[in-house]
């Protein structure tokens, strides 16, 4: 898959800033989007940077973008909110990785967490 810039930019801005701790990859495991042999291999990886890759490499082998911003919303609502506003961008429209993911969140308000 060829990379546009907005959605290197978004999957930079997972890899950097994301926490691989923060419950993630239970949830993944939770929700059957990885297996334990998978998250075996993310605990395994030396740097947060790359637990974060390989994780975005299964999870995108999978087709499973939409589930995987669900369980980041679960488990980590302020880094969800950073990657939606990078998504969301352009007045709400899901620009940054349609062909994708097709995922928009709804405005804070909306779900109450103002």
């Amino acid at each position: 898959m060829v990379l546009t810039d907005p959605l290197r930019t978004w999957r930079e801005t997972v890899i950097e800033k994301m926490n691989p701790d923060s419950g993630i990859l239970e949830k993944l495991l939770e929700e059957k989007i990885l297996v334990e042999h998978e998250a075996n291999k993310i605990k395994g990886k030396r740097t947060v940077r790359e637990r974060n890759s390989k994780t975005l490499e299964y999870v995108t082998r999978r087709k499973q973008l939409k589930e995987f911003m669900k369980a980041v919303e679960e488990t980590d609502p302020e880094f969800f909110d950073l990657i939606t506003q990078l998504e969301t961008a352009d007045d709400g429209k899901c620009t940054l990785v349609p062909h994708v993911c097709c995922f928009v969140a709804p405005a804070k308000s909306q779900r109450g967490r103002d």
